[in-house]
């Protein structure tokens, strides 16, 4: 999350597959392809208002399982995010949120 936190949108658009889905978890599709990431994030970082953290983070196989705090503008929301990687992009991302 180097690229996320340093706002580095070039290199953080580098890790999405170009059709990727993001879901609420289970499966409620939330949008898909790069262009929605790219609406969703480019203008958070160009105004520098996002920043996540970490808590925990798993592997195995293909996924990645993070325990993450996101803060947009001093509002804080706990995620676990449930990353699929094909060919070393992201594939599809699930959102877990706690409200």
């Amino acid at each position: 999350m180097t690229f996320y936190n340093q706002h580095n949108f070039d290199q953080f658009i580098k890790l999405y597959a170009q059709d990727v889905k993001v879901y609420t978890y289970p499966d409620k599709l939330l949008g898909e392809g790069i262009d929605n990431i790219i609406s969703i994030f480019k203008p958070k970082f160009k105004a520098k208002s996002i920043v996540v953290e970490i808590i925990t983070q798993i592997e195995n196989g293909n996924h990645v399982i993070n325990h993450e705090i996101v803060t947009e503008e001093n509002q804080l929301t706990k995620y676990v995010s449930i990353y699929q990687i094909e060919n070393g992009l992201i594939k599809s991302v699930r959102f877990v949120r706690d409200n």
